[in-house]
């Protein structure tokens, strides 16, 4: 009951991908769908960086043993931990409301210990003419000190894609040494929104166009280059990249 229709006619199936979190969730999973469905090909997508190694071993093993394929969308991961690779997706059905700009660059996240960063990056865009608006969820008191936008709650999807309808761009902090693209990053591209991030890989992106992605190699932008980026013509991203990136694309891609 709890998995619904799809798992009672789960031997119909040709590929069988379960999110990371899913088995985080419920490794019996693996065994019940292994015993269901031995014909179908399985797998299990990491999008989430792996921090704790000694559990990613024992979720290997388990994978091991009921034929799961293990793919990561980070290079730096599969190279680690001998995963196959693929992209993160997106659902090119996404689209956003009619909505007039009301800022220039959106951030929806935690603070975690990048309070400081956060702040000088909203400074300088402050600074540079431009509106940022920076929404922080479950804050706490030393994270409440800076001039953000706080909610107790987590914002539903469909509740943030009204902020990004409100928004010229997307602002993407990625996580140390990660080099796989974020939701941000397909957001971006599929929602027609330019992007300042933090990923240094998106310079060898096969889209990188210097118009659309600022990205912050450092931690000092200034107001020049935040006027300069902003200033410039938005080059809507071509069907051949949205089609790359899509749900159907990527499900071909685990063999």
């Amino acid at each position: 009951m709890f998995y619904g229709e799809w798992y009672k006619r789960i031997k119909e199936y040709d590929k069988i991908i379960l999110f990371d979190f899913v088995v985080f969730q419920d490794e019996q999973l693996l065994f019940n769908i292994a015993k269901k469905a031995p014909e179908s090909r399985r797998f299990i997508y990491y999008w989430n960086i792996i921090k704790d190694e000694a559990r990613y071993v024992h979720r290997k093993e388990l994978a091991d043993k009921t034929g799961f394929s293990l793919y990561h969308y980070d290079h730096g991961n599969c190279e680690r931990f001998n995963m196959k690779f693929n992209t993160i997706m997106y659902y090119e059905g996404v689209s956003l409301p009619e909505r007039p700009a009301t800022a220039d660059l959106l951030f929806l996240g935690f603070v975690k210990d990048r309070g400081s960063k956060l702040n000088n990056l909203y400074r300088t865009i402050q600074e540079a003419g431009f509106t940022p608006r920076f929404v922080i969820v479950k804050a706490d008191a030393e994270a409440k000190k800076y001039p953000f936008e706080f909610h107790d709650r987590y914002i539903p999807y469909m509740e943030y894609l009204d902020m990004v309808a409100e928004s010229r761009g997307i602002l993407d902090i990625a996580q140390e040494n990660q080099d796989g693209f974020s939701m941000r990053v397909m957001e971006a591209i599929f929602l027609n929104k330019k992007l300042v991030s933090t990923n240094t890989a998106l310079k060898d992106a096969s889209f990188y166009d210097p118009a659309n992605i600022l990205v912050l190699d450092s931690d000092e932008v200034t107001r020049d280059q935040i006027a300069e980026f902003f200033a410039s013509e938005f080059h809507p991203y071509s069907e051949d990249v949205r089609r790359y990136y899509s749900i159907g694309e990527w499900v071909k891609r685990f063999q």
